[in-house]
């Protein structure tokens, strides 16, 4: 005799087991009709959890399922975080492309299971600081753990764009449309400029004796002394 699930533990006088029990291969003495049912015992599967990336907390315990009777899911009761994510519910799957289960819901399949915490990337905001440029656009929304994307242009008058970094006055690390968002709060990329040069020259202008001075670097936005006529130009 076999029972999808169940494992035969021998006879009882009643069918629902409550009965006297009597073990295969007893010796029945007892003067009268009777009729014996099989006994069954149900069979136990193990579901277990696992935090699957959390940066913090502890699993639930493992549990034990029985045959044919539903089994409530726990729920996040030992605080399971991520960095820049949130718990959603359990999934069959470490990708999350298996089955979702909420926490604390029904689970009625027969079989050993592991769940997986199932997480979703939060979003938050990025400011840009461009010192004195205008960036288009102002602000923008990234996802934890994805690229930028495409950054903001931004023009400055007499200065070179060195792109936006994660410290002010474009000191840290420079961020670009394939890096990858690792700040798991709102904040701000700053613009880096390098100024602009202008190269001052000087002619001698028919002088007939002496020597102009070498070529200066004129820095955007910078006074610059001129040279004095230190070759001693005459004419």
């Amino acid at each position: 005799l076999v029972r999808t699930g169940y494992s035969f533990a021998g006879w009882n006088t009643k069918p629902d087991g409550t009965g006297a029990d009597y073990s295969p291969g007893y010796a029945y003495s007892t003067n009268t009709a009777a009729t014996l049912y099989a006994k069954w015992i149900a069979g136990t599967y193990v579901v277990a959890y696992n935090a699957n990336g959390a940066t913090g907390g502890t699993v639930p315990s493992n549990q034990v399922k029985i045959h044919d009777v539903g089994l409530t899911l726990a729920t996040n009761s030992g605080g399971l975080v991520r960095t820049g994510y949130t718990f959603v519910g359990w999934n069959t799957l470490a990708n999350g492309d298996g089955t979702d289960y909420a926490a604390g819901s029904s689970f009625t399949p027969n079989a050993d299971t592991t769940f997986y915490a199932k997480w979703t990337a939060n979003s938050y905001t990025v400011a840009f600081e461009p010192y004195g440029g205008t960036p288009t656009p102002s602000d923008m929304t990234v996802t934890y753990d994805q690229t930028y994307g495409t950054l903001p242009t931004v023009g400055r008058t007499g200065y070179e764009f060195g792109g936006w970094y994660t410290e002010a006055n474009g000191t840290g690390t420079r961020i670009e449309s394939i890096t990858t968002v690792a700040s798991a709060s709102a904040h701000t990329l700053y613009a880096k400029w390098t100024a602009g040069t202008y190269v001052v020259a000087y002619n001698a202008n028919g002088a007939t004796g002496g020597t102009v001075p070498s070529n200066q670097v004129k820095i955007h936005d910078v006074g610059l002394t001129l040279a004095t006529n230190s070759g001693g130009l005459v004419r």
